[in-house]
């Protein structure tokens, strides 16, 4: 990630004894390191915790997605915040919240904090179903979703998505994943790339042009929405967007 702006990394809670270790960082060393200064309702970005923590610390970030799949990895220390979906007018920072837990460290939590702008994304009013609200702290919606009924790790598959002409001279193609917001009409909120993996549990870097496009292709579509009791409701579903010649 290119170097970004530092923001304010306060420790929550220490618990037992955290050793003095030749080579380990200090406890108080720990901050968060955003690309941005401020973040407007729906936006994401990429945060770090810095510095490196010793091999065999595990990572767990609270309310920002995680890259990679073993919270010891190197790869963990890195996650991506979305900002909240409605940002009200004298709303509080954002607090991006981080716990590690090694031998070294012991257990402790951070937070990191960066600016909201007051904005809403647009087309949320109607959107939820009347007992869910968004998140203050997060792009993410109240309750989470674990009521709805649904078919087990529901995924769209959509192979005919708009081929940037970029991506045709060069020859790309792909598959992207993506997390999408899905409204009680069947409209799509927000769509978010994912994270995926190659053999080795490796995070795979997708070429940004195929994932602007998938990000459009999602957007501009209309699913079956999800039900609860037969009542149509707002949640999260997993969609693939595939580049094929």
């Amino acid at each position: 990630m290119r170097r970004g702006v530092v923001i304010l990394a306060v420790p929550l809670f220490a618990l037992g004894f955290a050793p003095c270790v030749r080579g380990a960082p200090a406890i108080d060393a720990y901050h968060v390191v955003c690309a941005r200064r401020a973040l407007s309702a729906g936006e994401q970005v990429e945060v770090r915790l810095e510095p490196a923590p010793p091999a065999g610390t595990y990572i767990y970030w609270r309310n920002a997605q995680q890259i990679g799949m073993n919270p010891a990895a190197a790869e963990a220390r890195r996650a991506v915040y979305t900002a909240p979906f409605v940002i009200q007018p004298g709303s509080p920072p954002a607090e991006i919240r981080v716990d590690l837990s090694g031998t070294q460290t012991g257990r402790v939590g951070f937070v990191g904090r960066v600016d909201l702008v007051p904005s809403v994304l647009p087309r949320s009013a109607e959107c939820l179903a009347s007992d869910q609200t968004y998140s203050p702290d997060y792009g993410t919606i109240e309750p989470d979703g674990s009521t709805i009924i649904r078919a087990e790790g529901l995924v769209v598959h959509m192979s005919d998505p708009e081929y940037p002409r970029v991506a045709v001279s060069r020859g790309l193609t792909d598959v992207v994943p993506l997390r999408v917001l899905l409204c009680t009409s069947g409209r799509v909120l927000a769509a978010y790339p994912l994270t995926s993996y190659d053999d080795n549990r490796q995070p795979i870097d997708h070429e940004g042009v195929l994932t602007e496009a998938a990000v459009a292709t999602a957007s501009s579509r209309t699913f079956a929405p999800l039900l609860r009791d037969s009542t149509p409701v707002a949640g999260w579903i997993h969609v693939h967007v595939a580049f094929r010649p």
